[in-house]
C-alpha cells in the first residue's frame, strides 16, 4: 500500500474492500417501524434497484413507477448515440453545427460546460468525435488493435473536442458546435439521472430511499432514516468481503473504473474512458470512488479522476472540492482522501 503526503493520513485497509455499492445494506439504515420494498428494471445497460423505506405499500409502488418512468425517458432522451433527443441533436451537429434544445437539455448542457472547466477539461461532454472514433460509441462494437485510429484521425477528432459548444438562449435554447461535434454525457449521465430520480422521490412522504444504478448509489435526504451502511468491494476480484461505510441519507457514492469496459492489447487494459486532453485511451487509475451530496458533481468528479495523472489526485479533489473520494493506481496502491479516511476508521 502506498503512503499518502504527508497531510493525509494512511489508513489500514484491506486491498479488496474497495469498491462498488450494494443495495441490499440499506435495510440496516432504517428505522425499526419503516418496512422496506424493493423494486428492480433495466436501464443504462445495467440492473437498477431501488429501495424505498416507508409503512405504505401502495405509495412505495406508486413513486417506484414515477422513477422508473422518469429513467426509461432520460435512458432514451440523453443516449448520444441512439434517437433520441441527444441522438438527433448529435445528427445535426455532424453537418450544421447548431441545433435546437429542449430547456432540461439546455440546462444539463450548461451544468456538463460548467463542470469540464472545473475539472480542467478531464471530464468534457464534448469527447463524443473522440468516442465514436474509438468505437465506444455502441456497446457491442469493438475495434481490433490494427484498426484503431491513426495520429491524423485522433488529431482532427480532438481539434472538434477541443473547440467545444455554447449553448444559446435567444430567440431559443440551442447548441452551437463546430459541424461534426458530438456531445456524449455518459460521464456524467448516471449522477444526472439518480439526482432526477431523487428529485421524483422528494415530495412522497418516504421514510427514505436508496437508488443503485449499477454500482453508482444516491439516498434520498431525510431525518427519518439513519445513515447507510455499504459495503465496499473490488469489482475486478469478485472477492465477497466487503468493508461497510456509512453512507449519510441526502449522500451518493459514484464509481468509474476500467473494470465494466475495455480492450486489451500486449497484456495492458485499453479503457473506454478517453481523455479529451490527448485524444486517447486514459491512463490513469484502475478506478476511482467519490462520495458526496451531488451526484452530477460526483460522476463527474469520478470521470476526471480515471483521467488525470494518480499524482494530481488531492490537488483535483482540492479544486472541485470534493472531500471523500479514492482511487486505486493498482490493487496495492490506493490513495484516500482524509474524510474518507476517517469514515472507514470509524466503523
Amino acid at each position: 500500500m502506498s503512503v499518502a503526503p504527508q497531510r493525509h493520513r494512511p489508513v489500514a485497509i484491506s486491498r479488496r474492500a474497495v469498491l462498488i455499492a450494494l443495495a441490499a445494506t440499506v435495510a440496516t439504515g432504517c428505522q425499526r417501524a419503516a418496512k422496506t420494498h424493493h423494486f428492480e428494471w433495466l436501464s443504462f445497460a445495467t440492473t437498477i434497484r431501488l429501495t424505498i423505506a416507508t409503512s405504505d405499500a401502495s405509495l412505495a409502488s406508486s413513486a417506484a413507477a414515477a422513477v422508473q418512468r422518469r429513467f426509461e425517458q432520460i435512458h432514451r432522451d440523453w443516449y448520444a448515440w441512439g434517437d433520441g433527443e441527444l441522438g438527433q441533436i448529435n445528427n445535426t451537429l455532424l453537418t450544421t453545427g447548431t441545433a435546437p434544445l429542449s430547456e432540461e437539455m439546455a440546462d444539463l448542457l450548461r451544468q456538463a460546460k460548467a463542470l469540464a472547466s472545473r475539472s480542467a477539461h478531464r471530464f468534457d461532454p464534448a469527447v463524443g468525435p473522440l468516442v465514436k472514433l474509438w468505437g465506444f460509441d455502441r456497446f457491442d462494437r469493438g475495434i481490433p488493435p490494427e484498426q484503431w485510429p491513426s495520429d491524423a484521425e485522433i488529431d482532427a477528432a480532438l481539434q472538434l473536442v477541443q473547440q467545444g459548444y455554447e449553448v444559446t438562449e435567444t430567440p431559443a435554447a440551442a447548441i452551437e458546435a463546430a459541424p461534426g461535434g458530438q456531445i456524449d454525457l455518459g460521464g456524467i449521465a448516471k449522477g444526472a439521472a439518480l439526482q432526477a430520480a431523487l428529485d421524483i422521490l422528494e415530495p412522497f412522504p418516504l421514510d427514505g430511499a436508496l437508488i443503485d444504478a449499477g454500482g453508482d448509489i444516491a439516498t434520498l435526504a431525510t431525518r427519518r432514516i439513519s445513515p447507510y451502511r455499504i459495503g465496499l468491494q473490488v469489482p475486478t476480484t469478485g472477492a465477497r468481503d466487503r468493508r461497510p461505510i456509512p453512507l449519510l441519507p441526502g449522500e451518493c457514492i459514484m464509481t468509474s473504473g476500467d473494470y465494466a469496459r475495455f480492450w486489451e492489447k500486449d497484456d495492458a487494459v485499453v479503457q473506454h474512458i478517453i481523455d479529451p486532453r490527448t485524444g486517447r485511451p486514459a491512463e490513469g487509475p484502475r478506478w476511482a470512488t467519490v462520495i458526496a451530496k451531488d451526484p452530477l458533481l460526483a460522476d463527474a468528479a469520478a470521470t476526471a479522476l480515471m483521467v488525470a495523472d494518480p499524482r494530481e489526485f488531492y490537488t483535483l479533489c482540492d479544486v472541485m472540492q470534493i472531500s471523500d473520494a479514492m482511487i486505486a493506481v493498482t490493487l496495492d496502491d490506493i490513495r484516500i482522501t482524509d474524510a474518507l479516511q476517517r469514515r472507514l476508521t470509524d466503523t
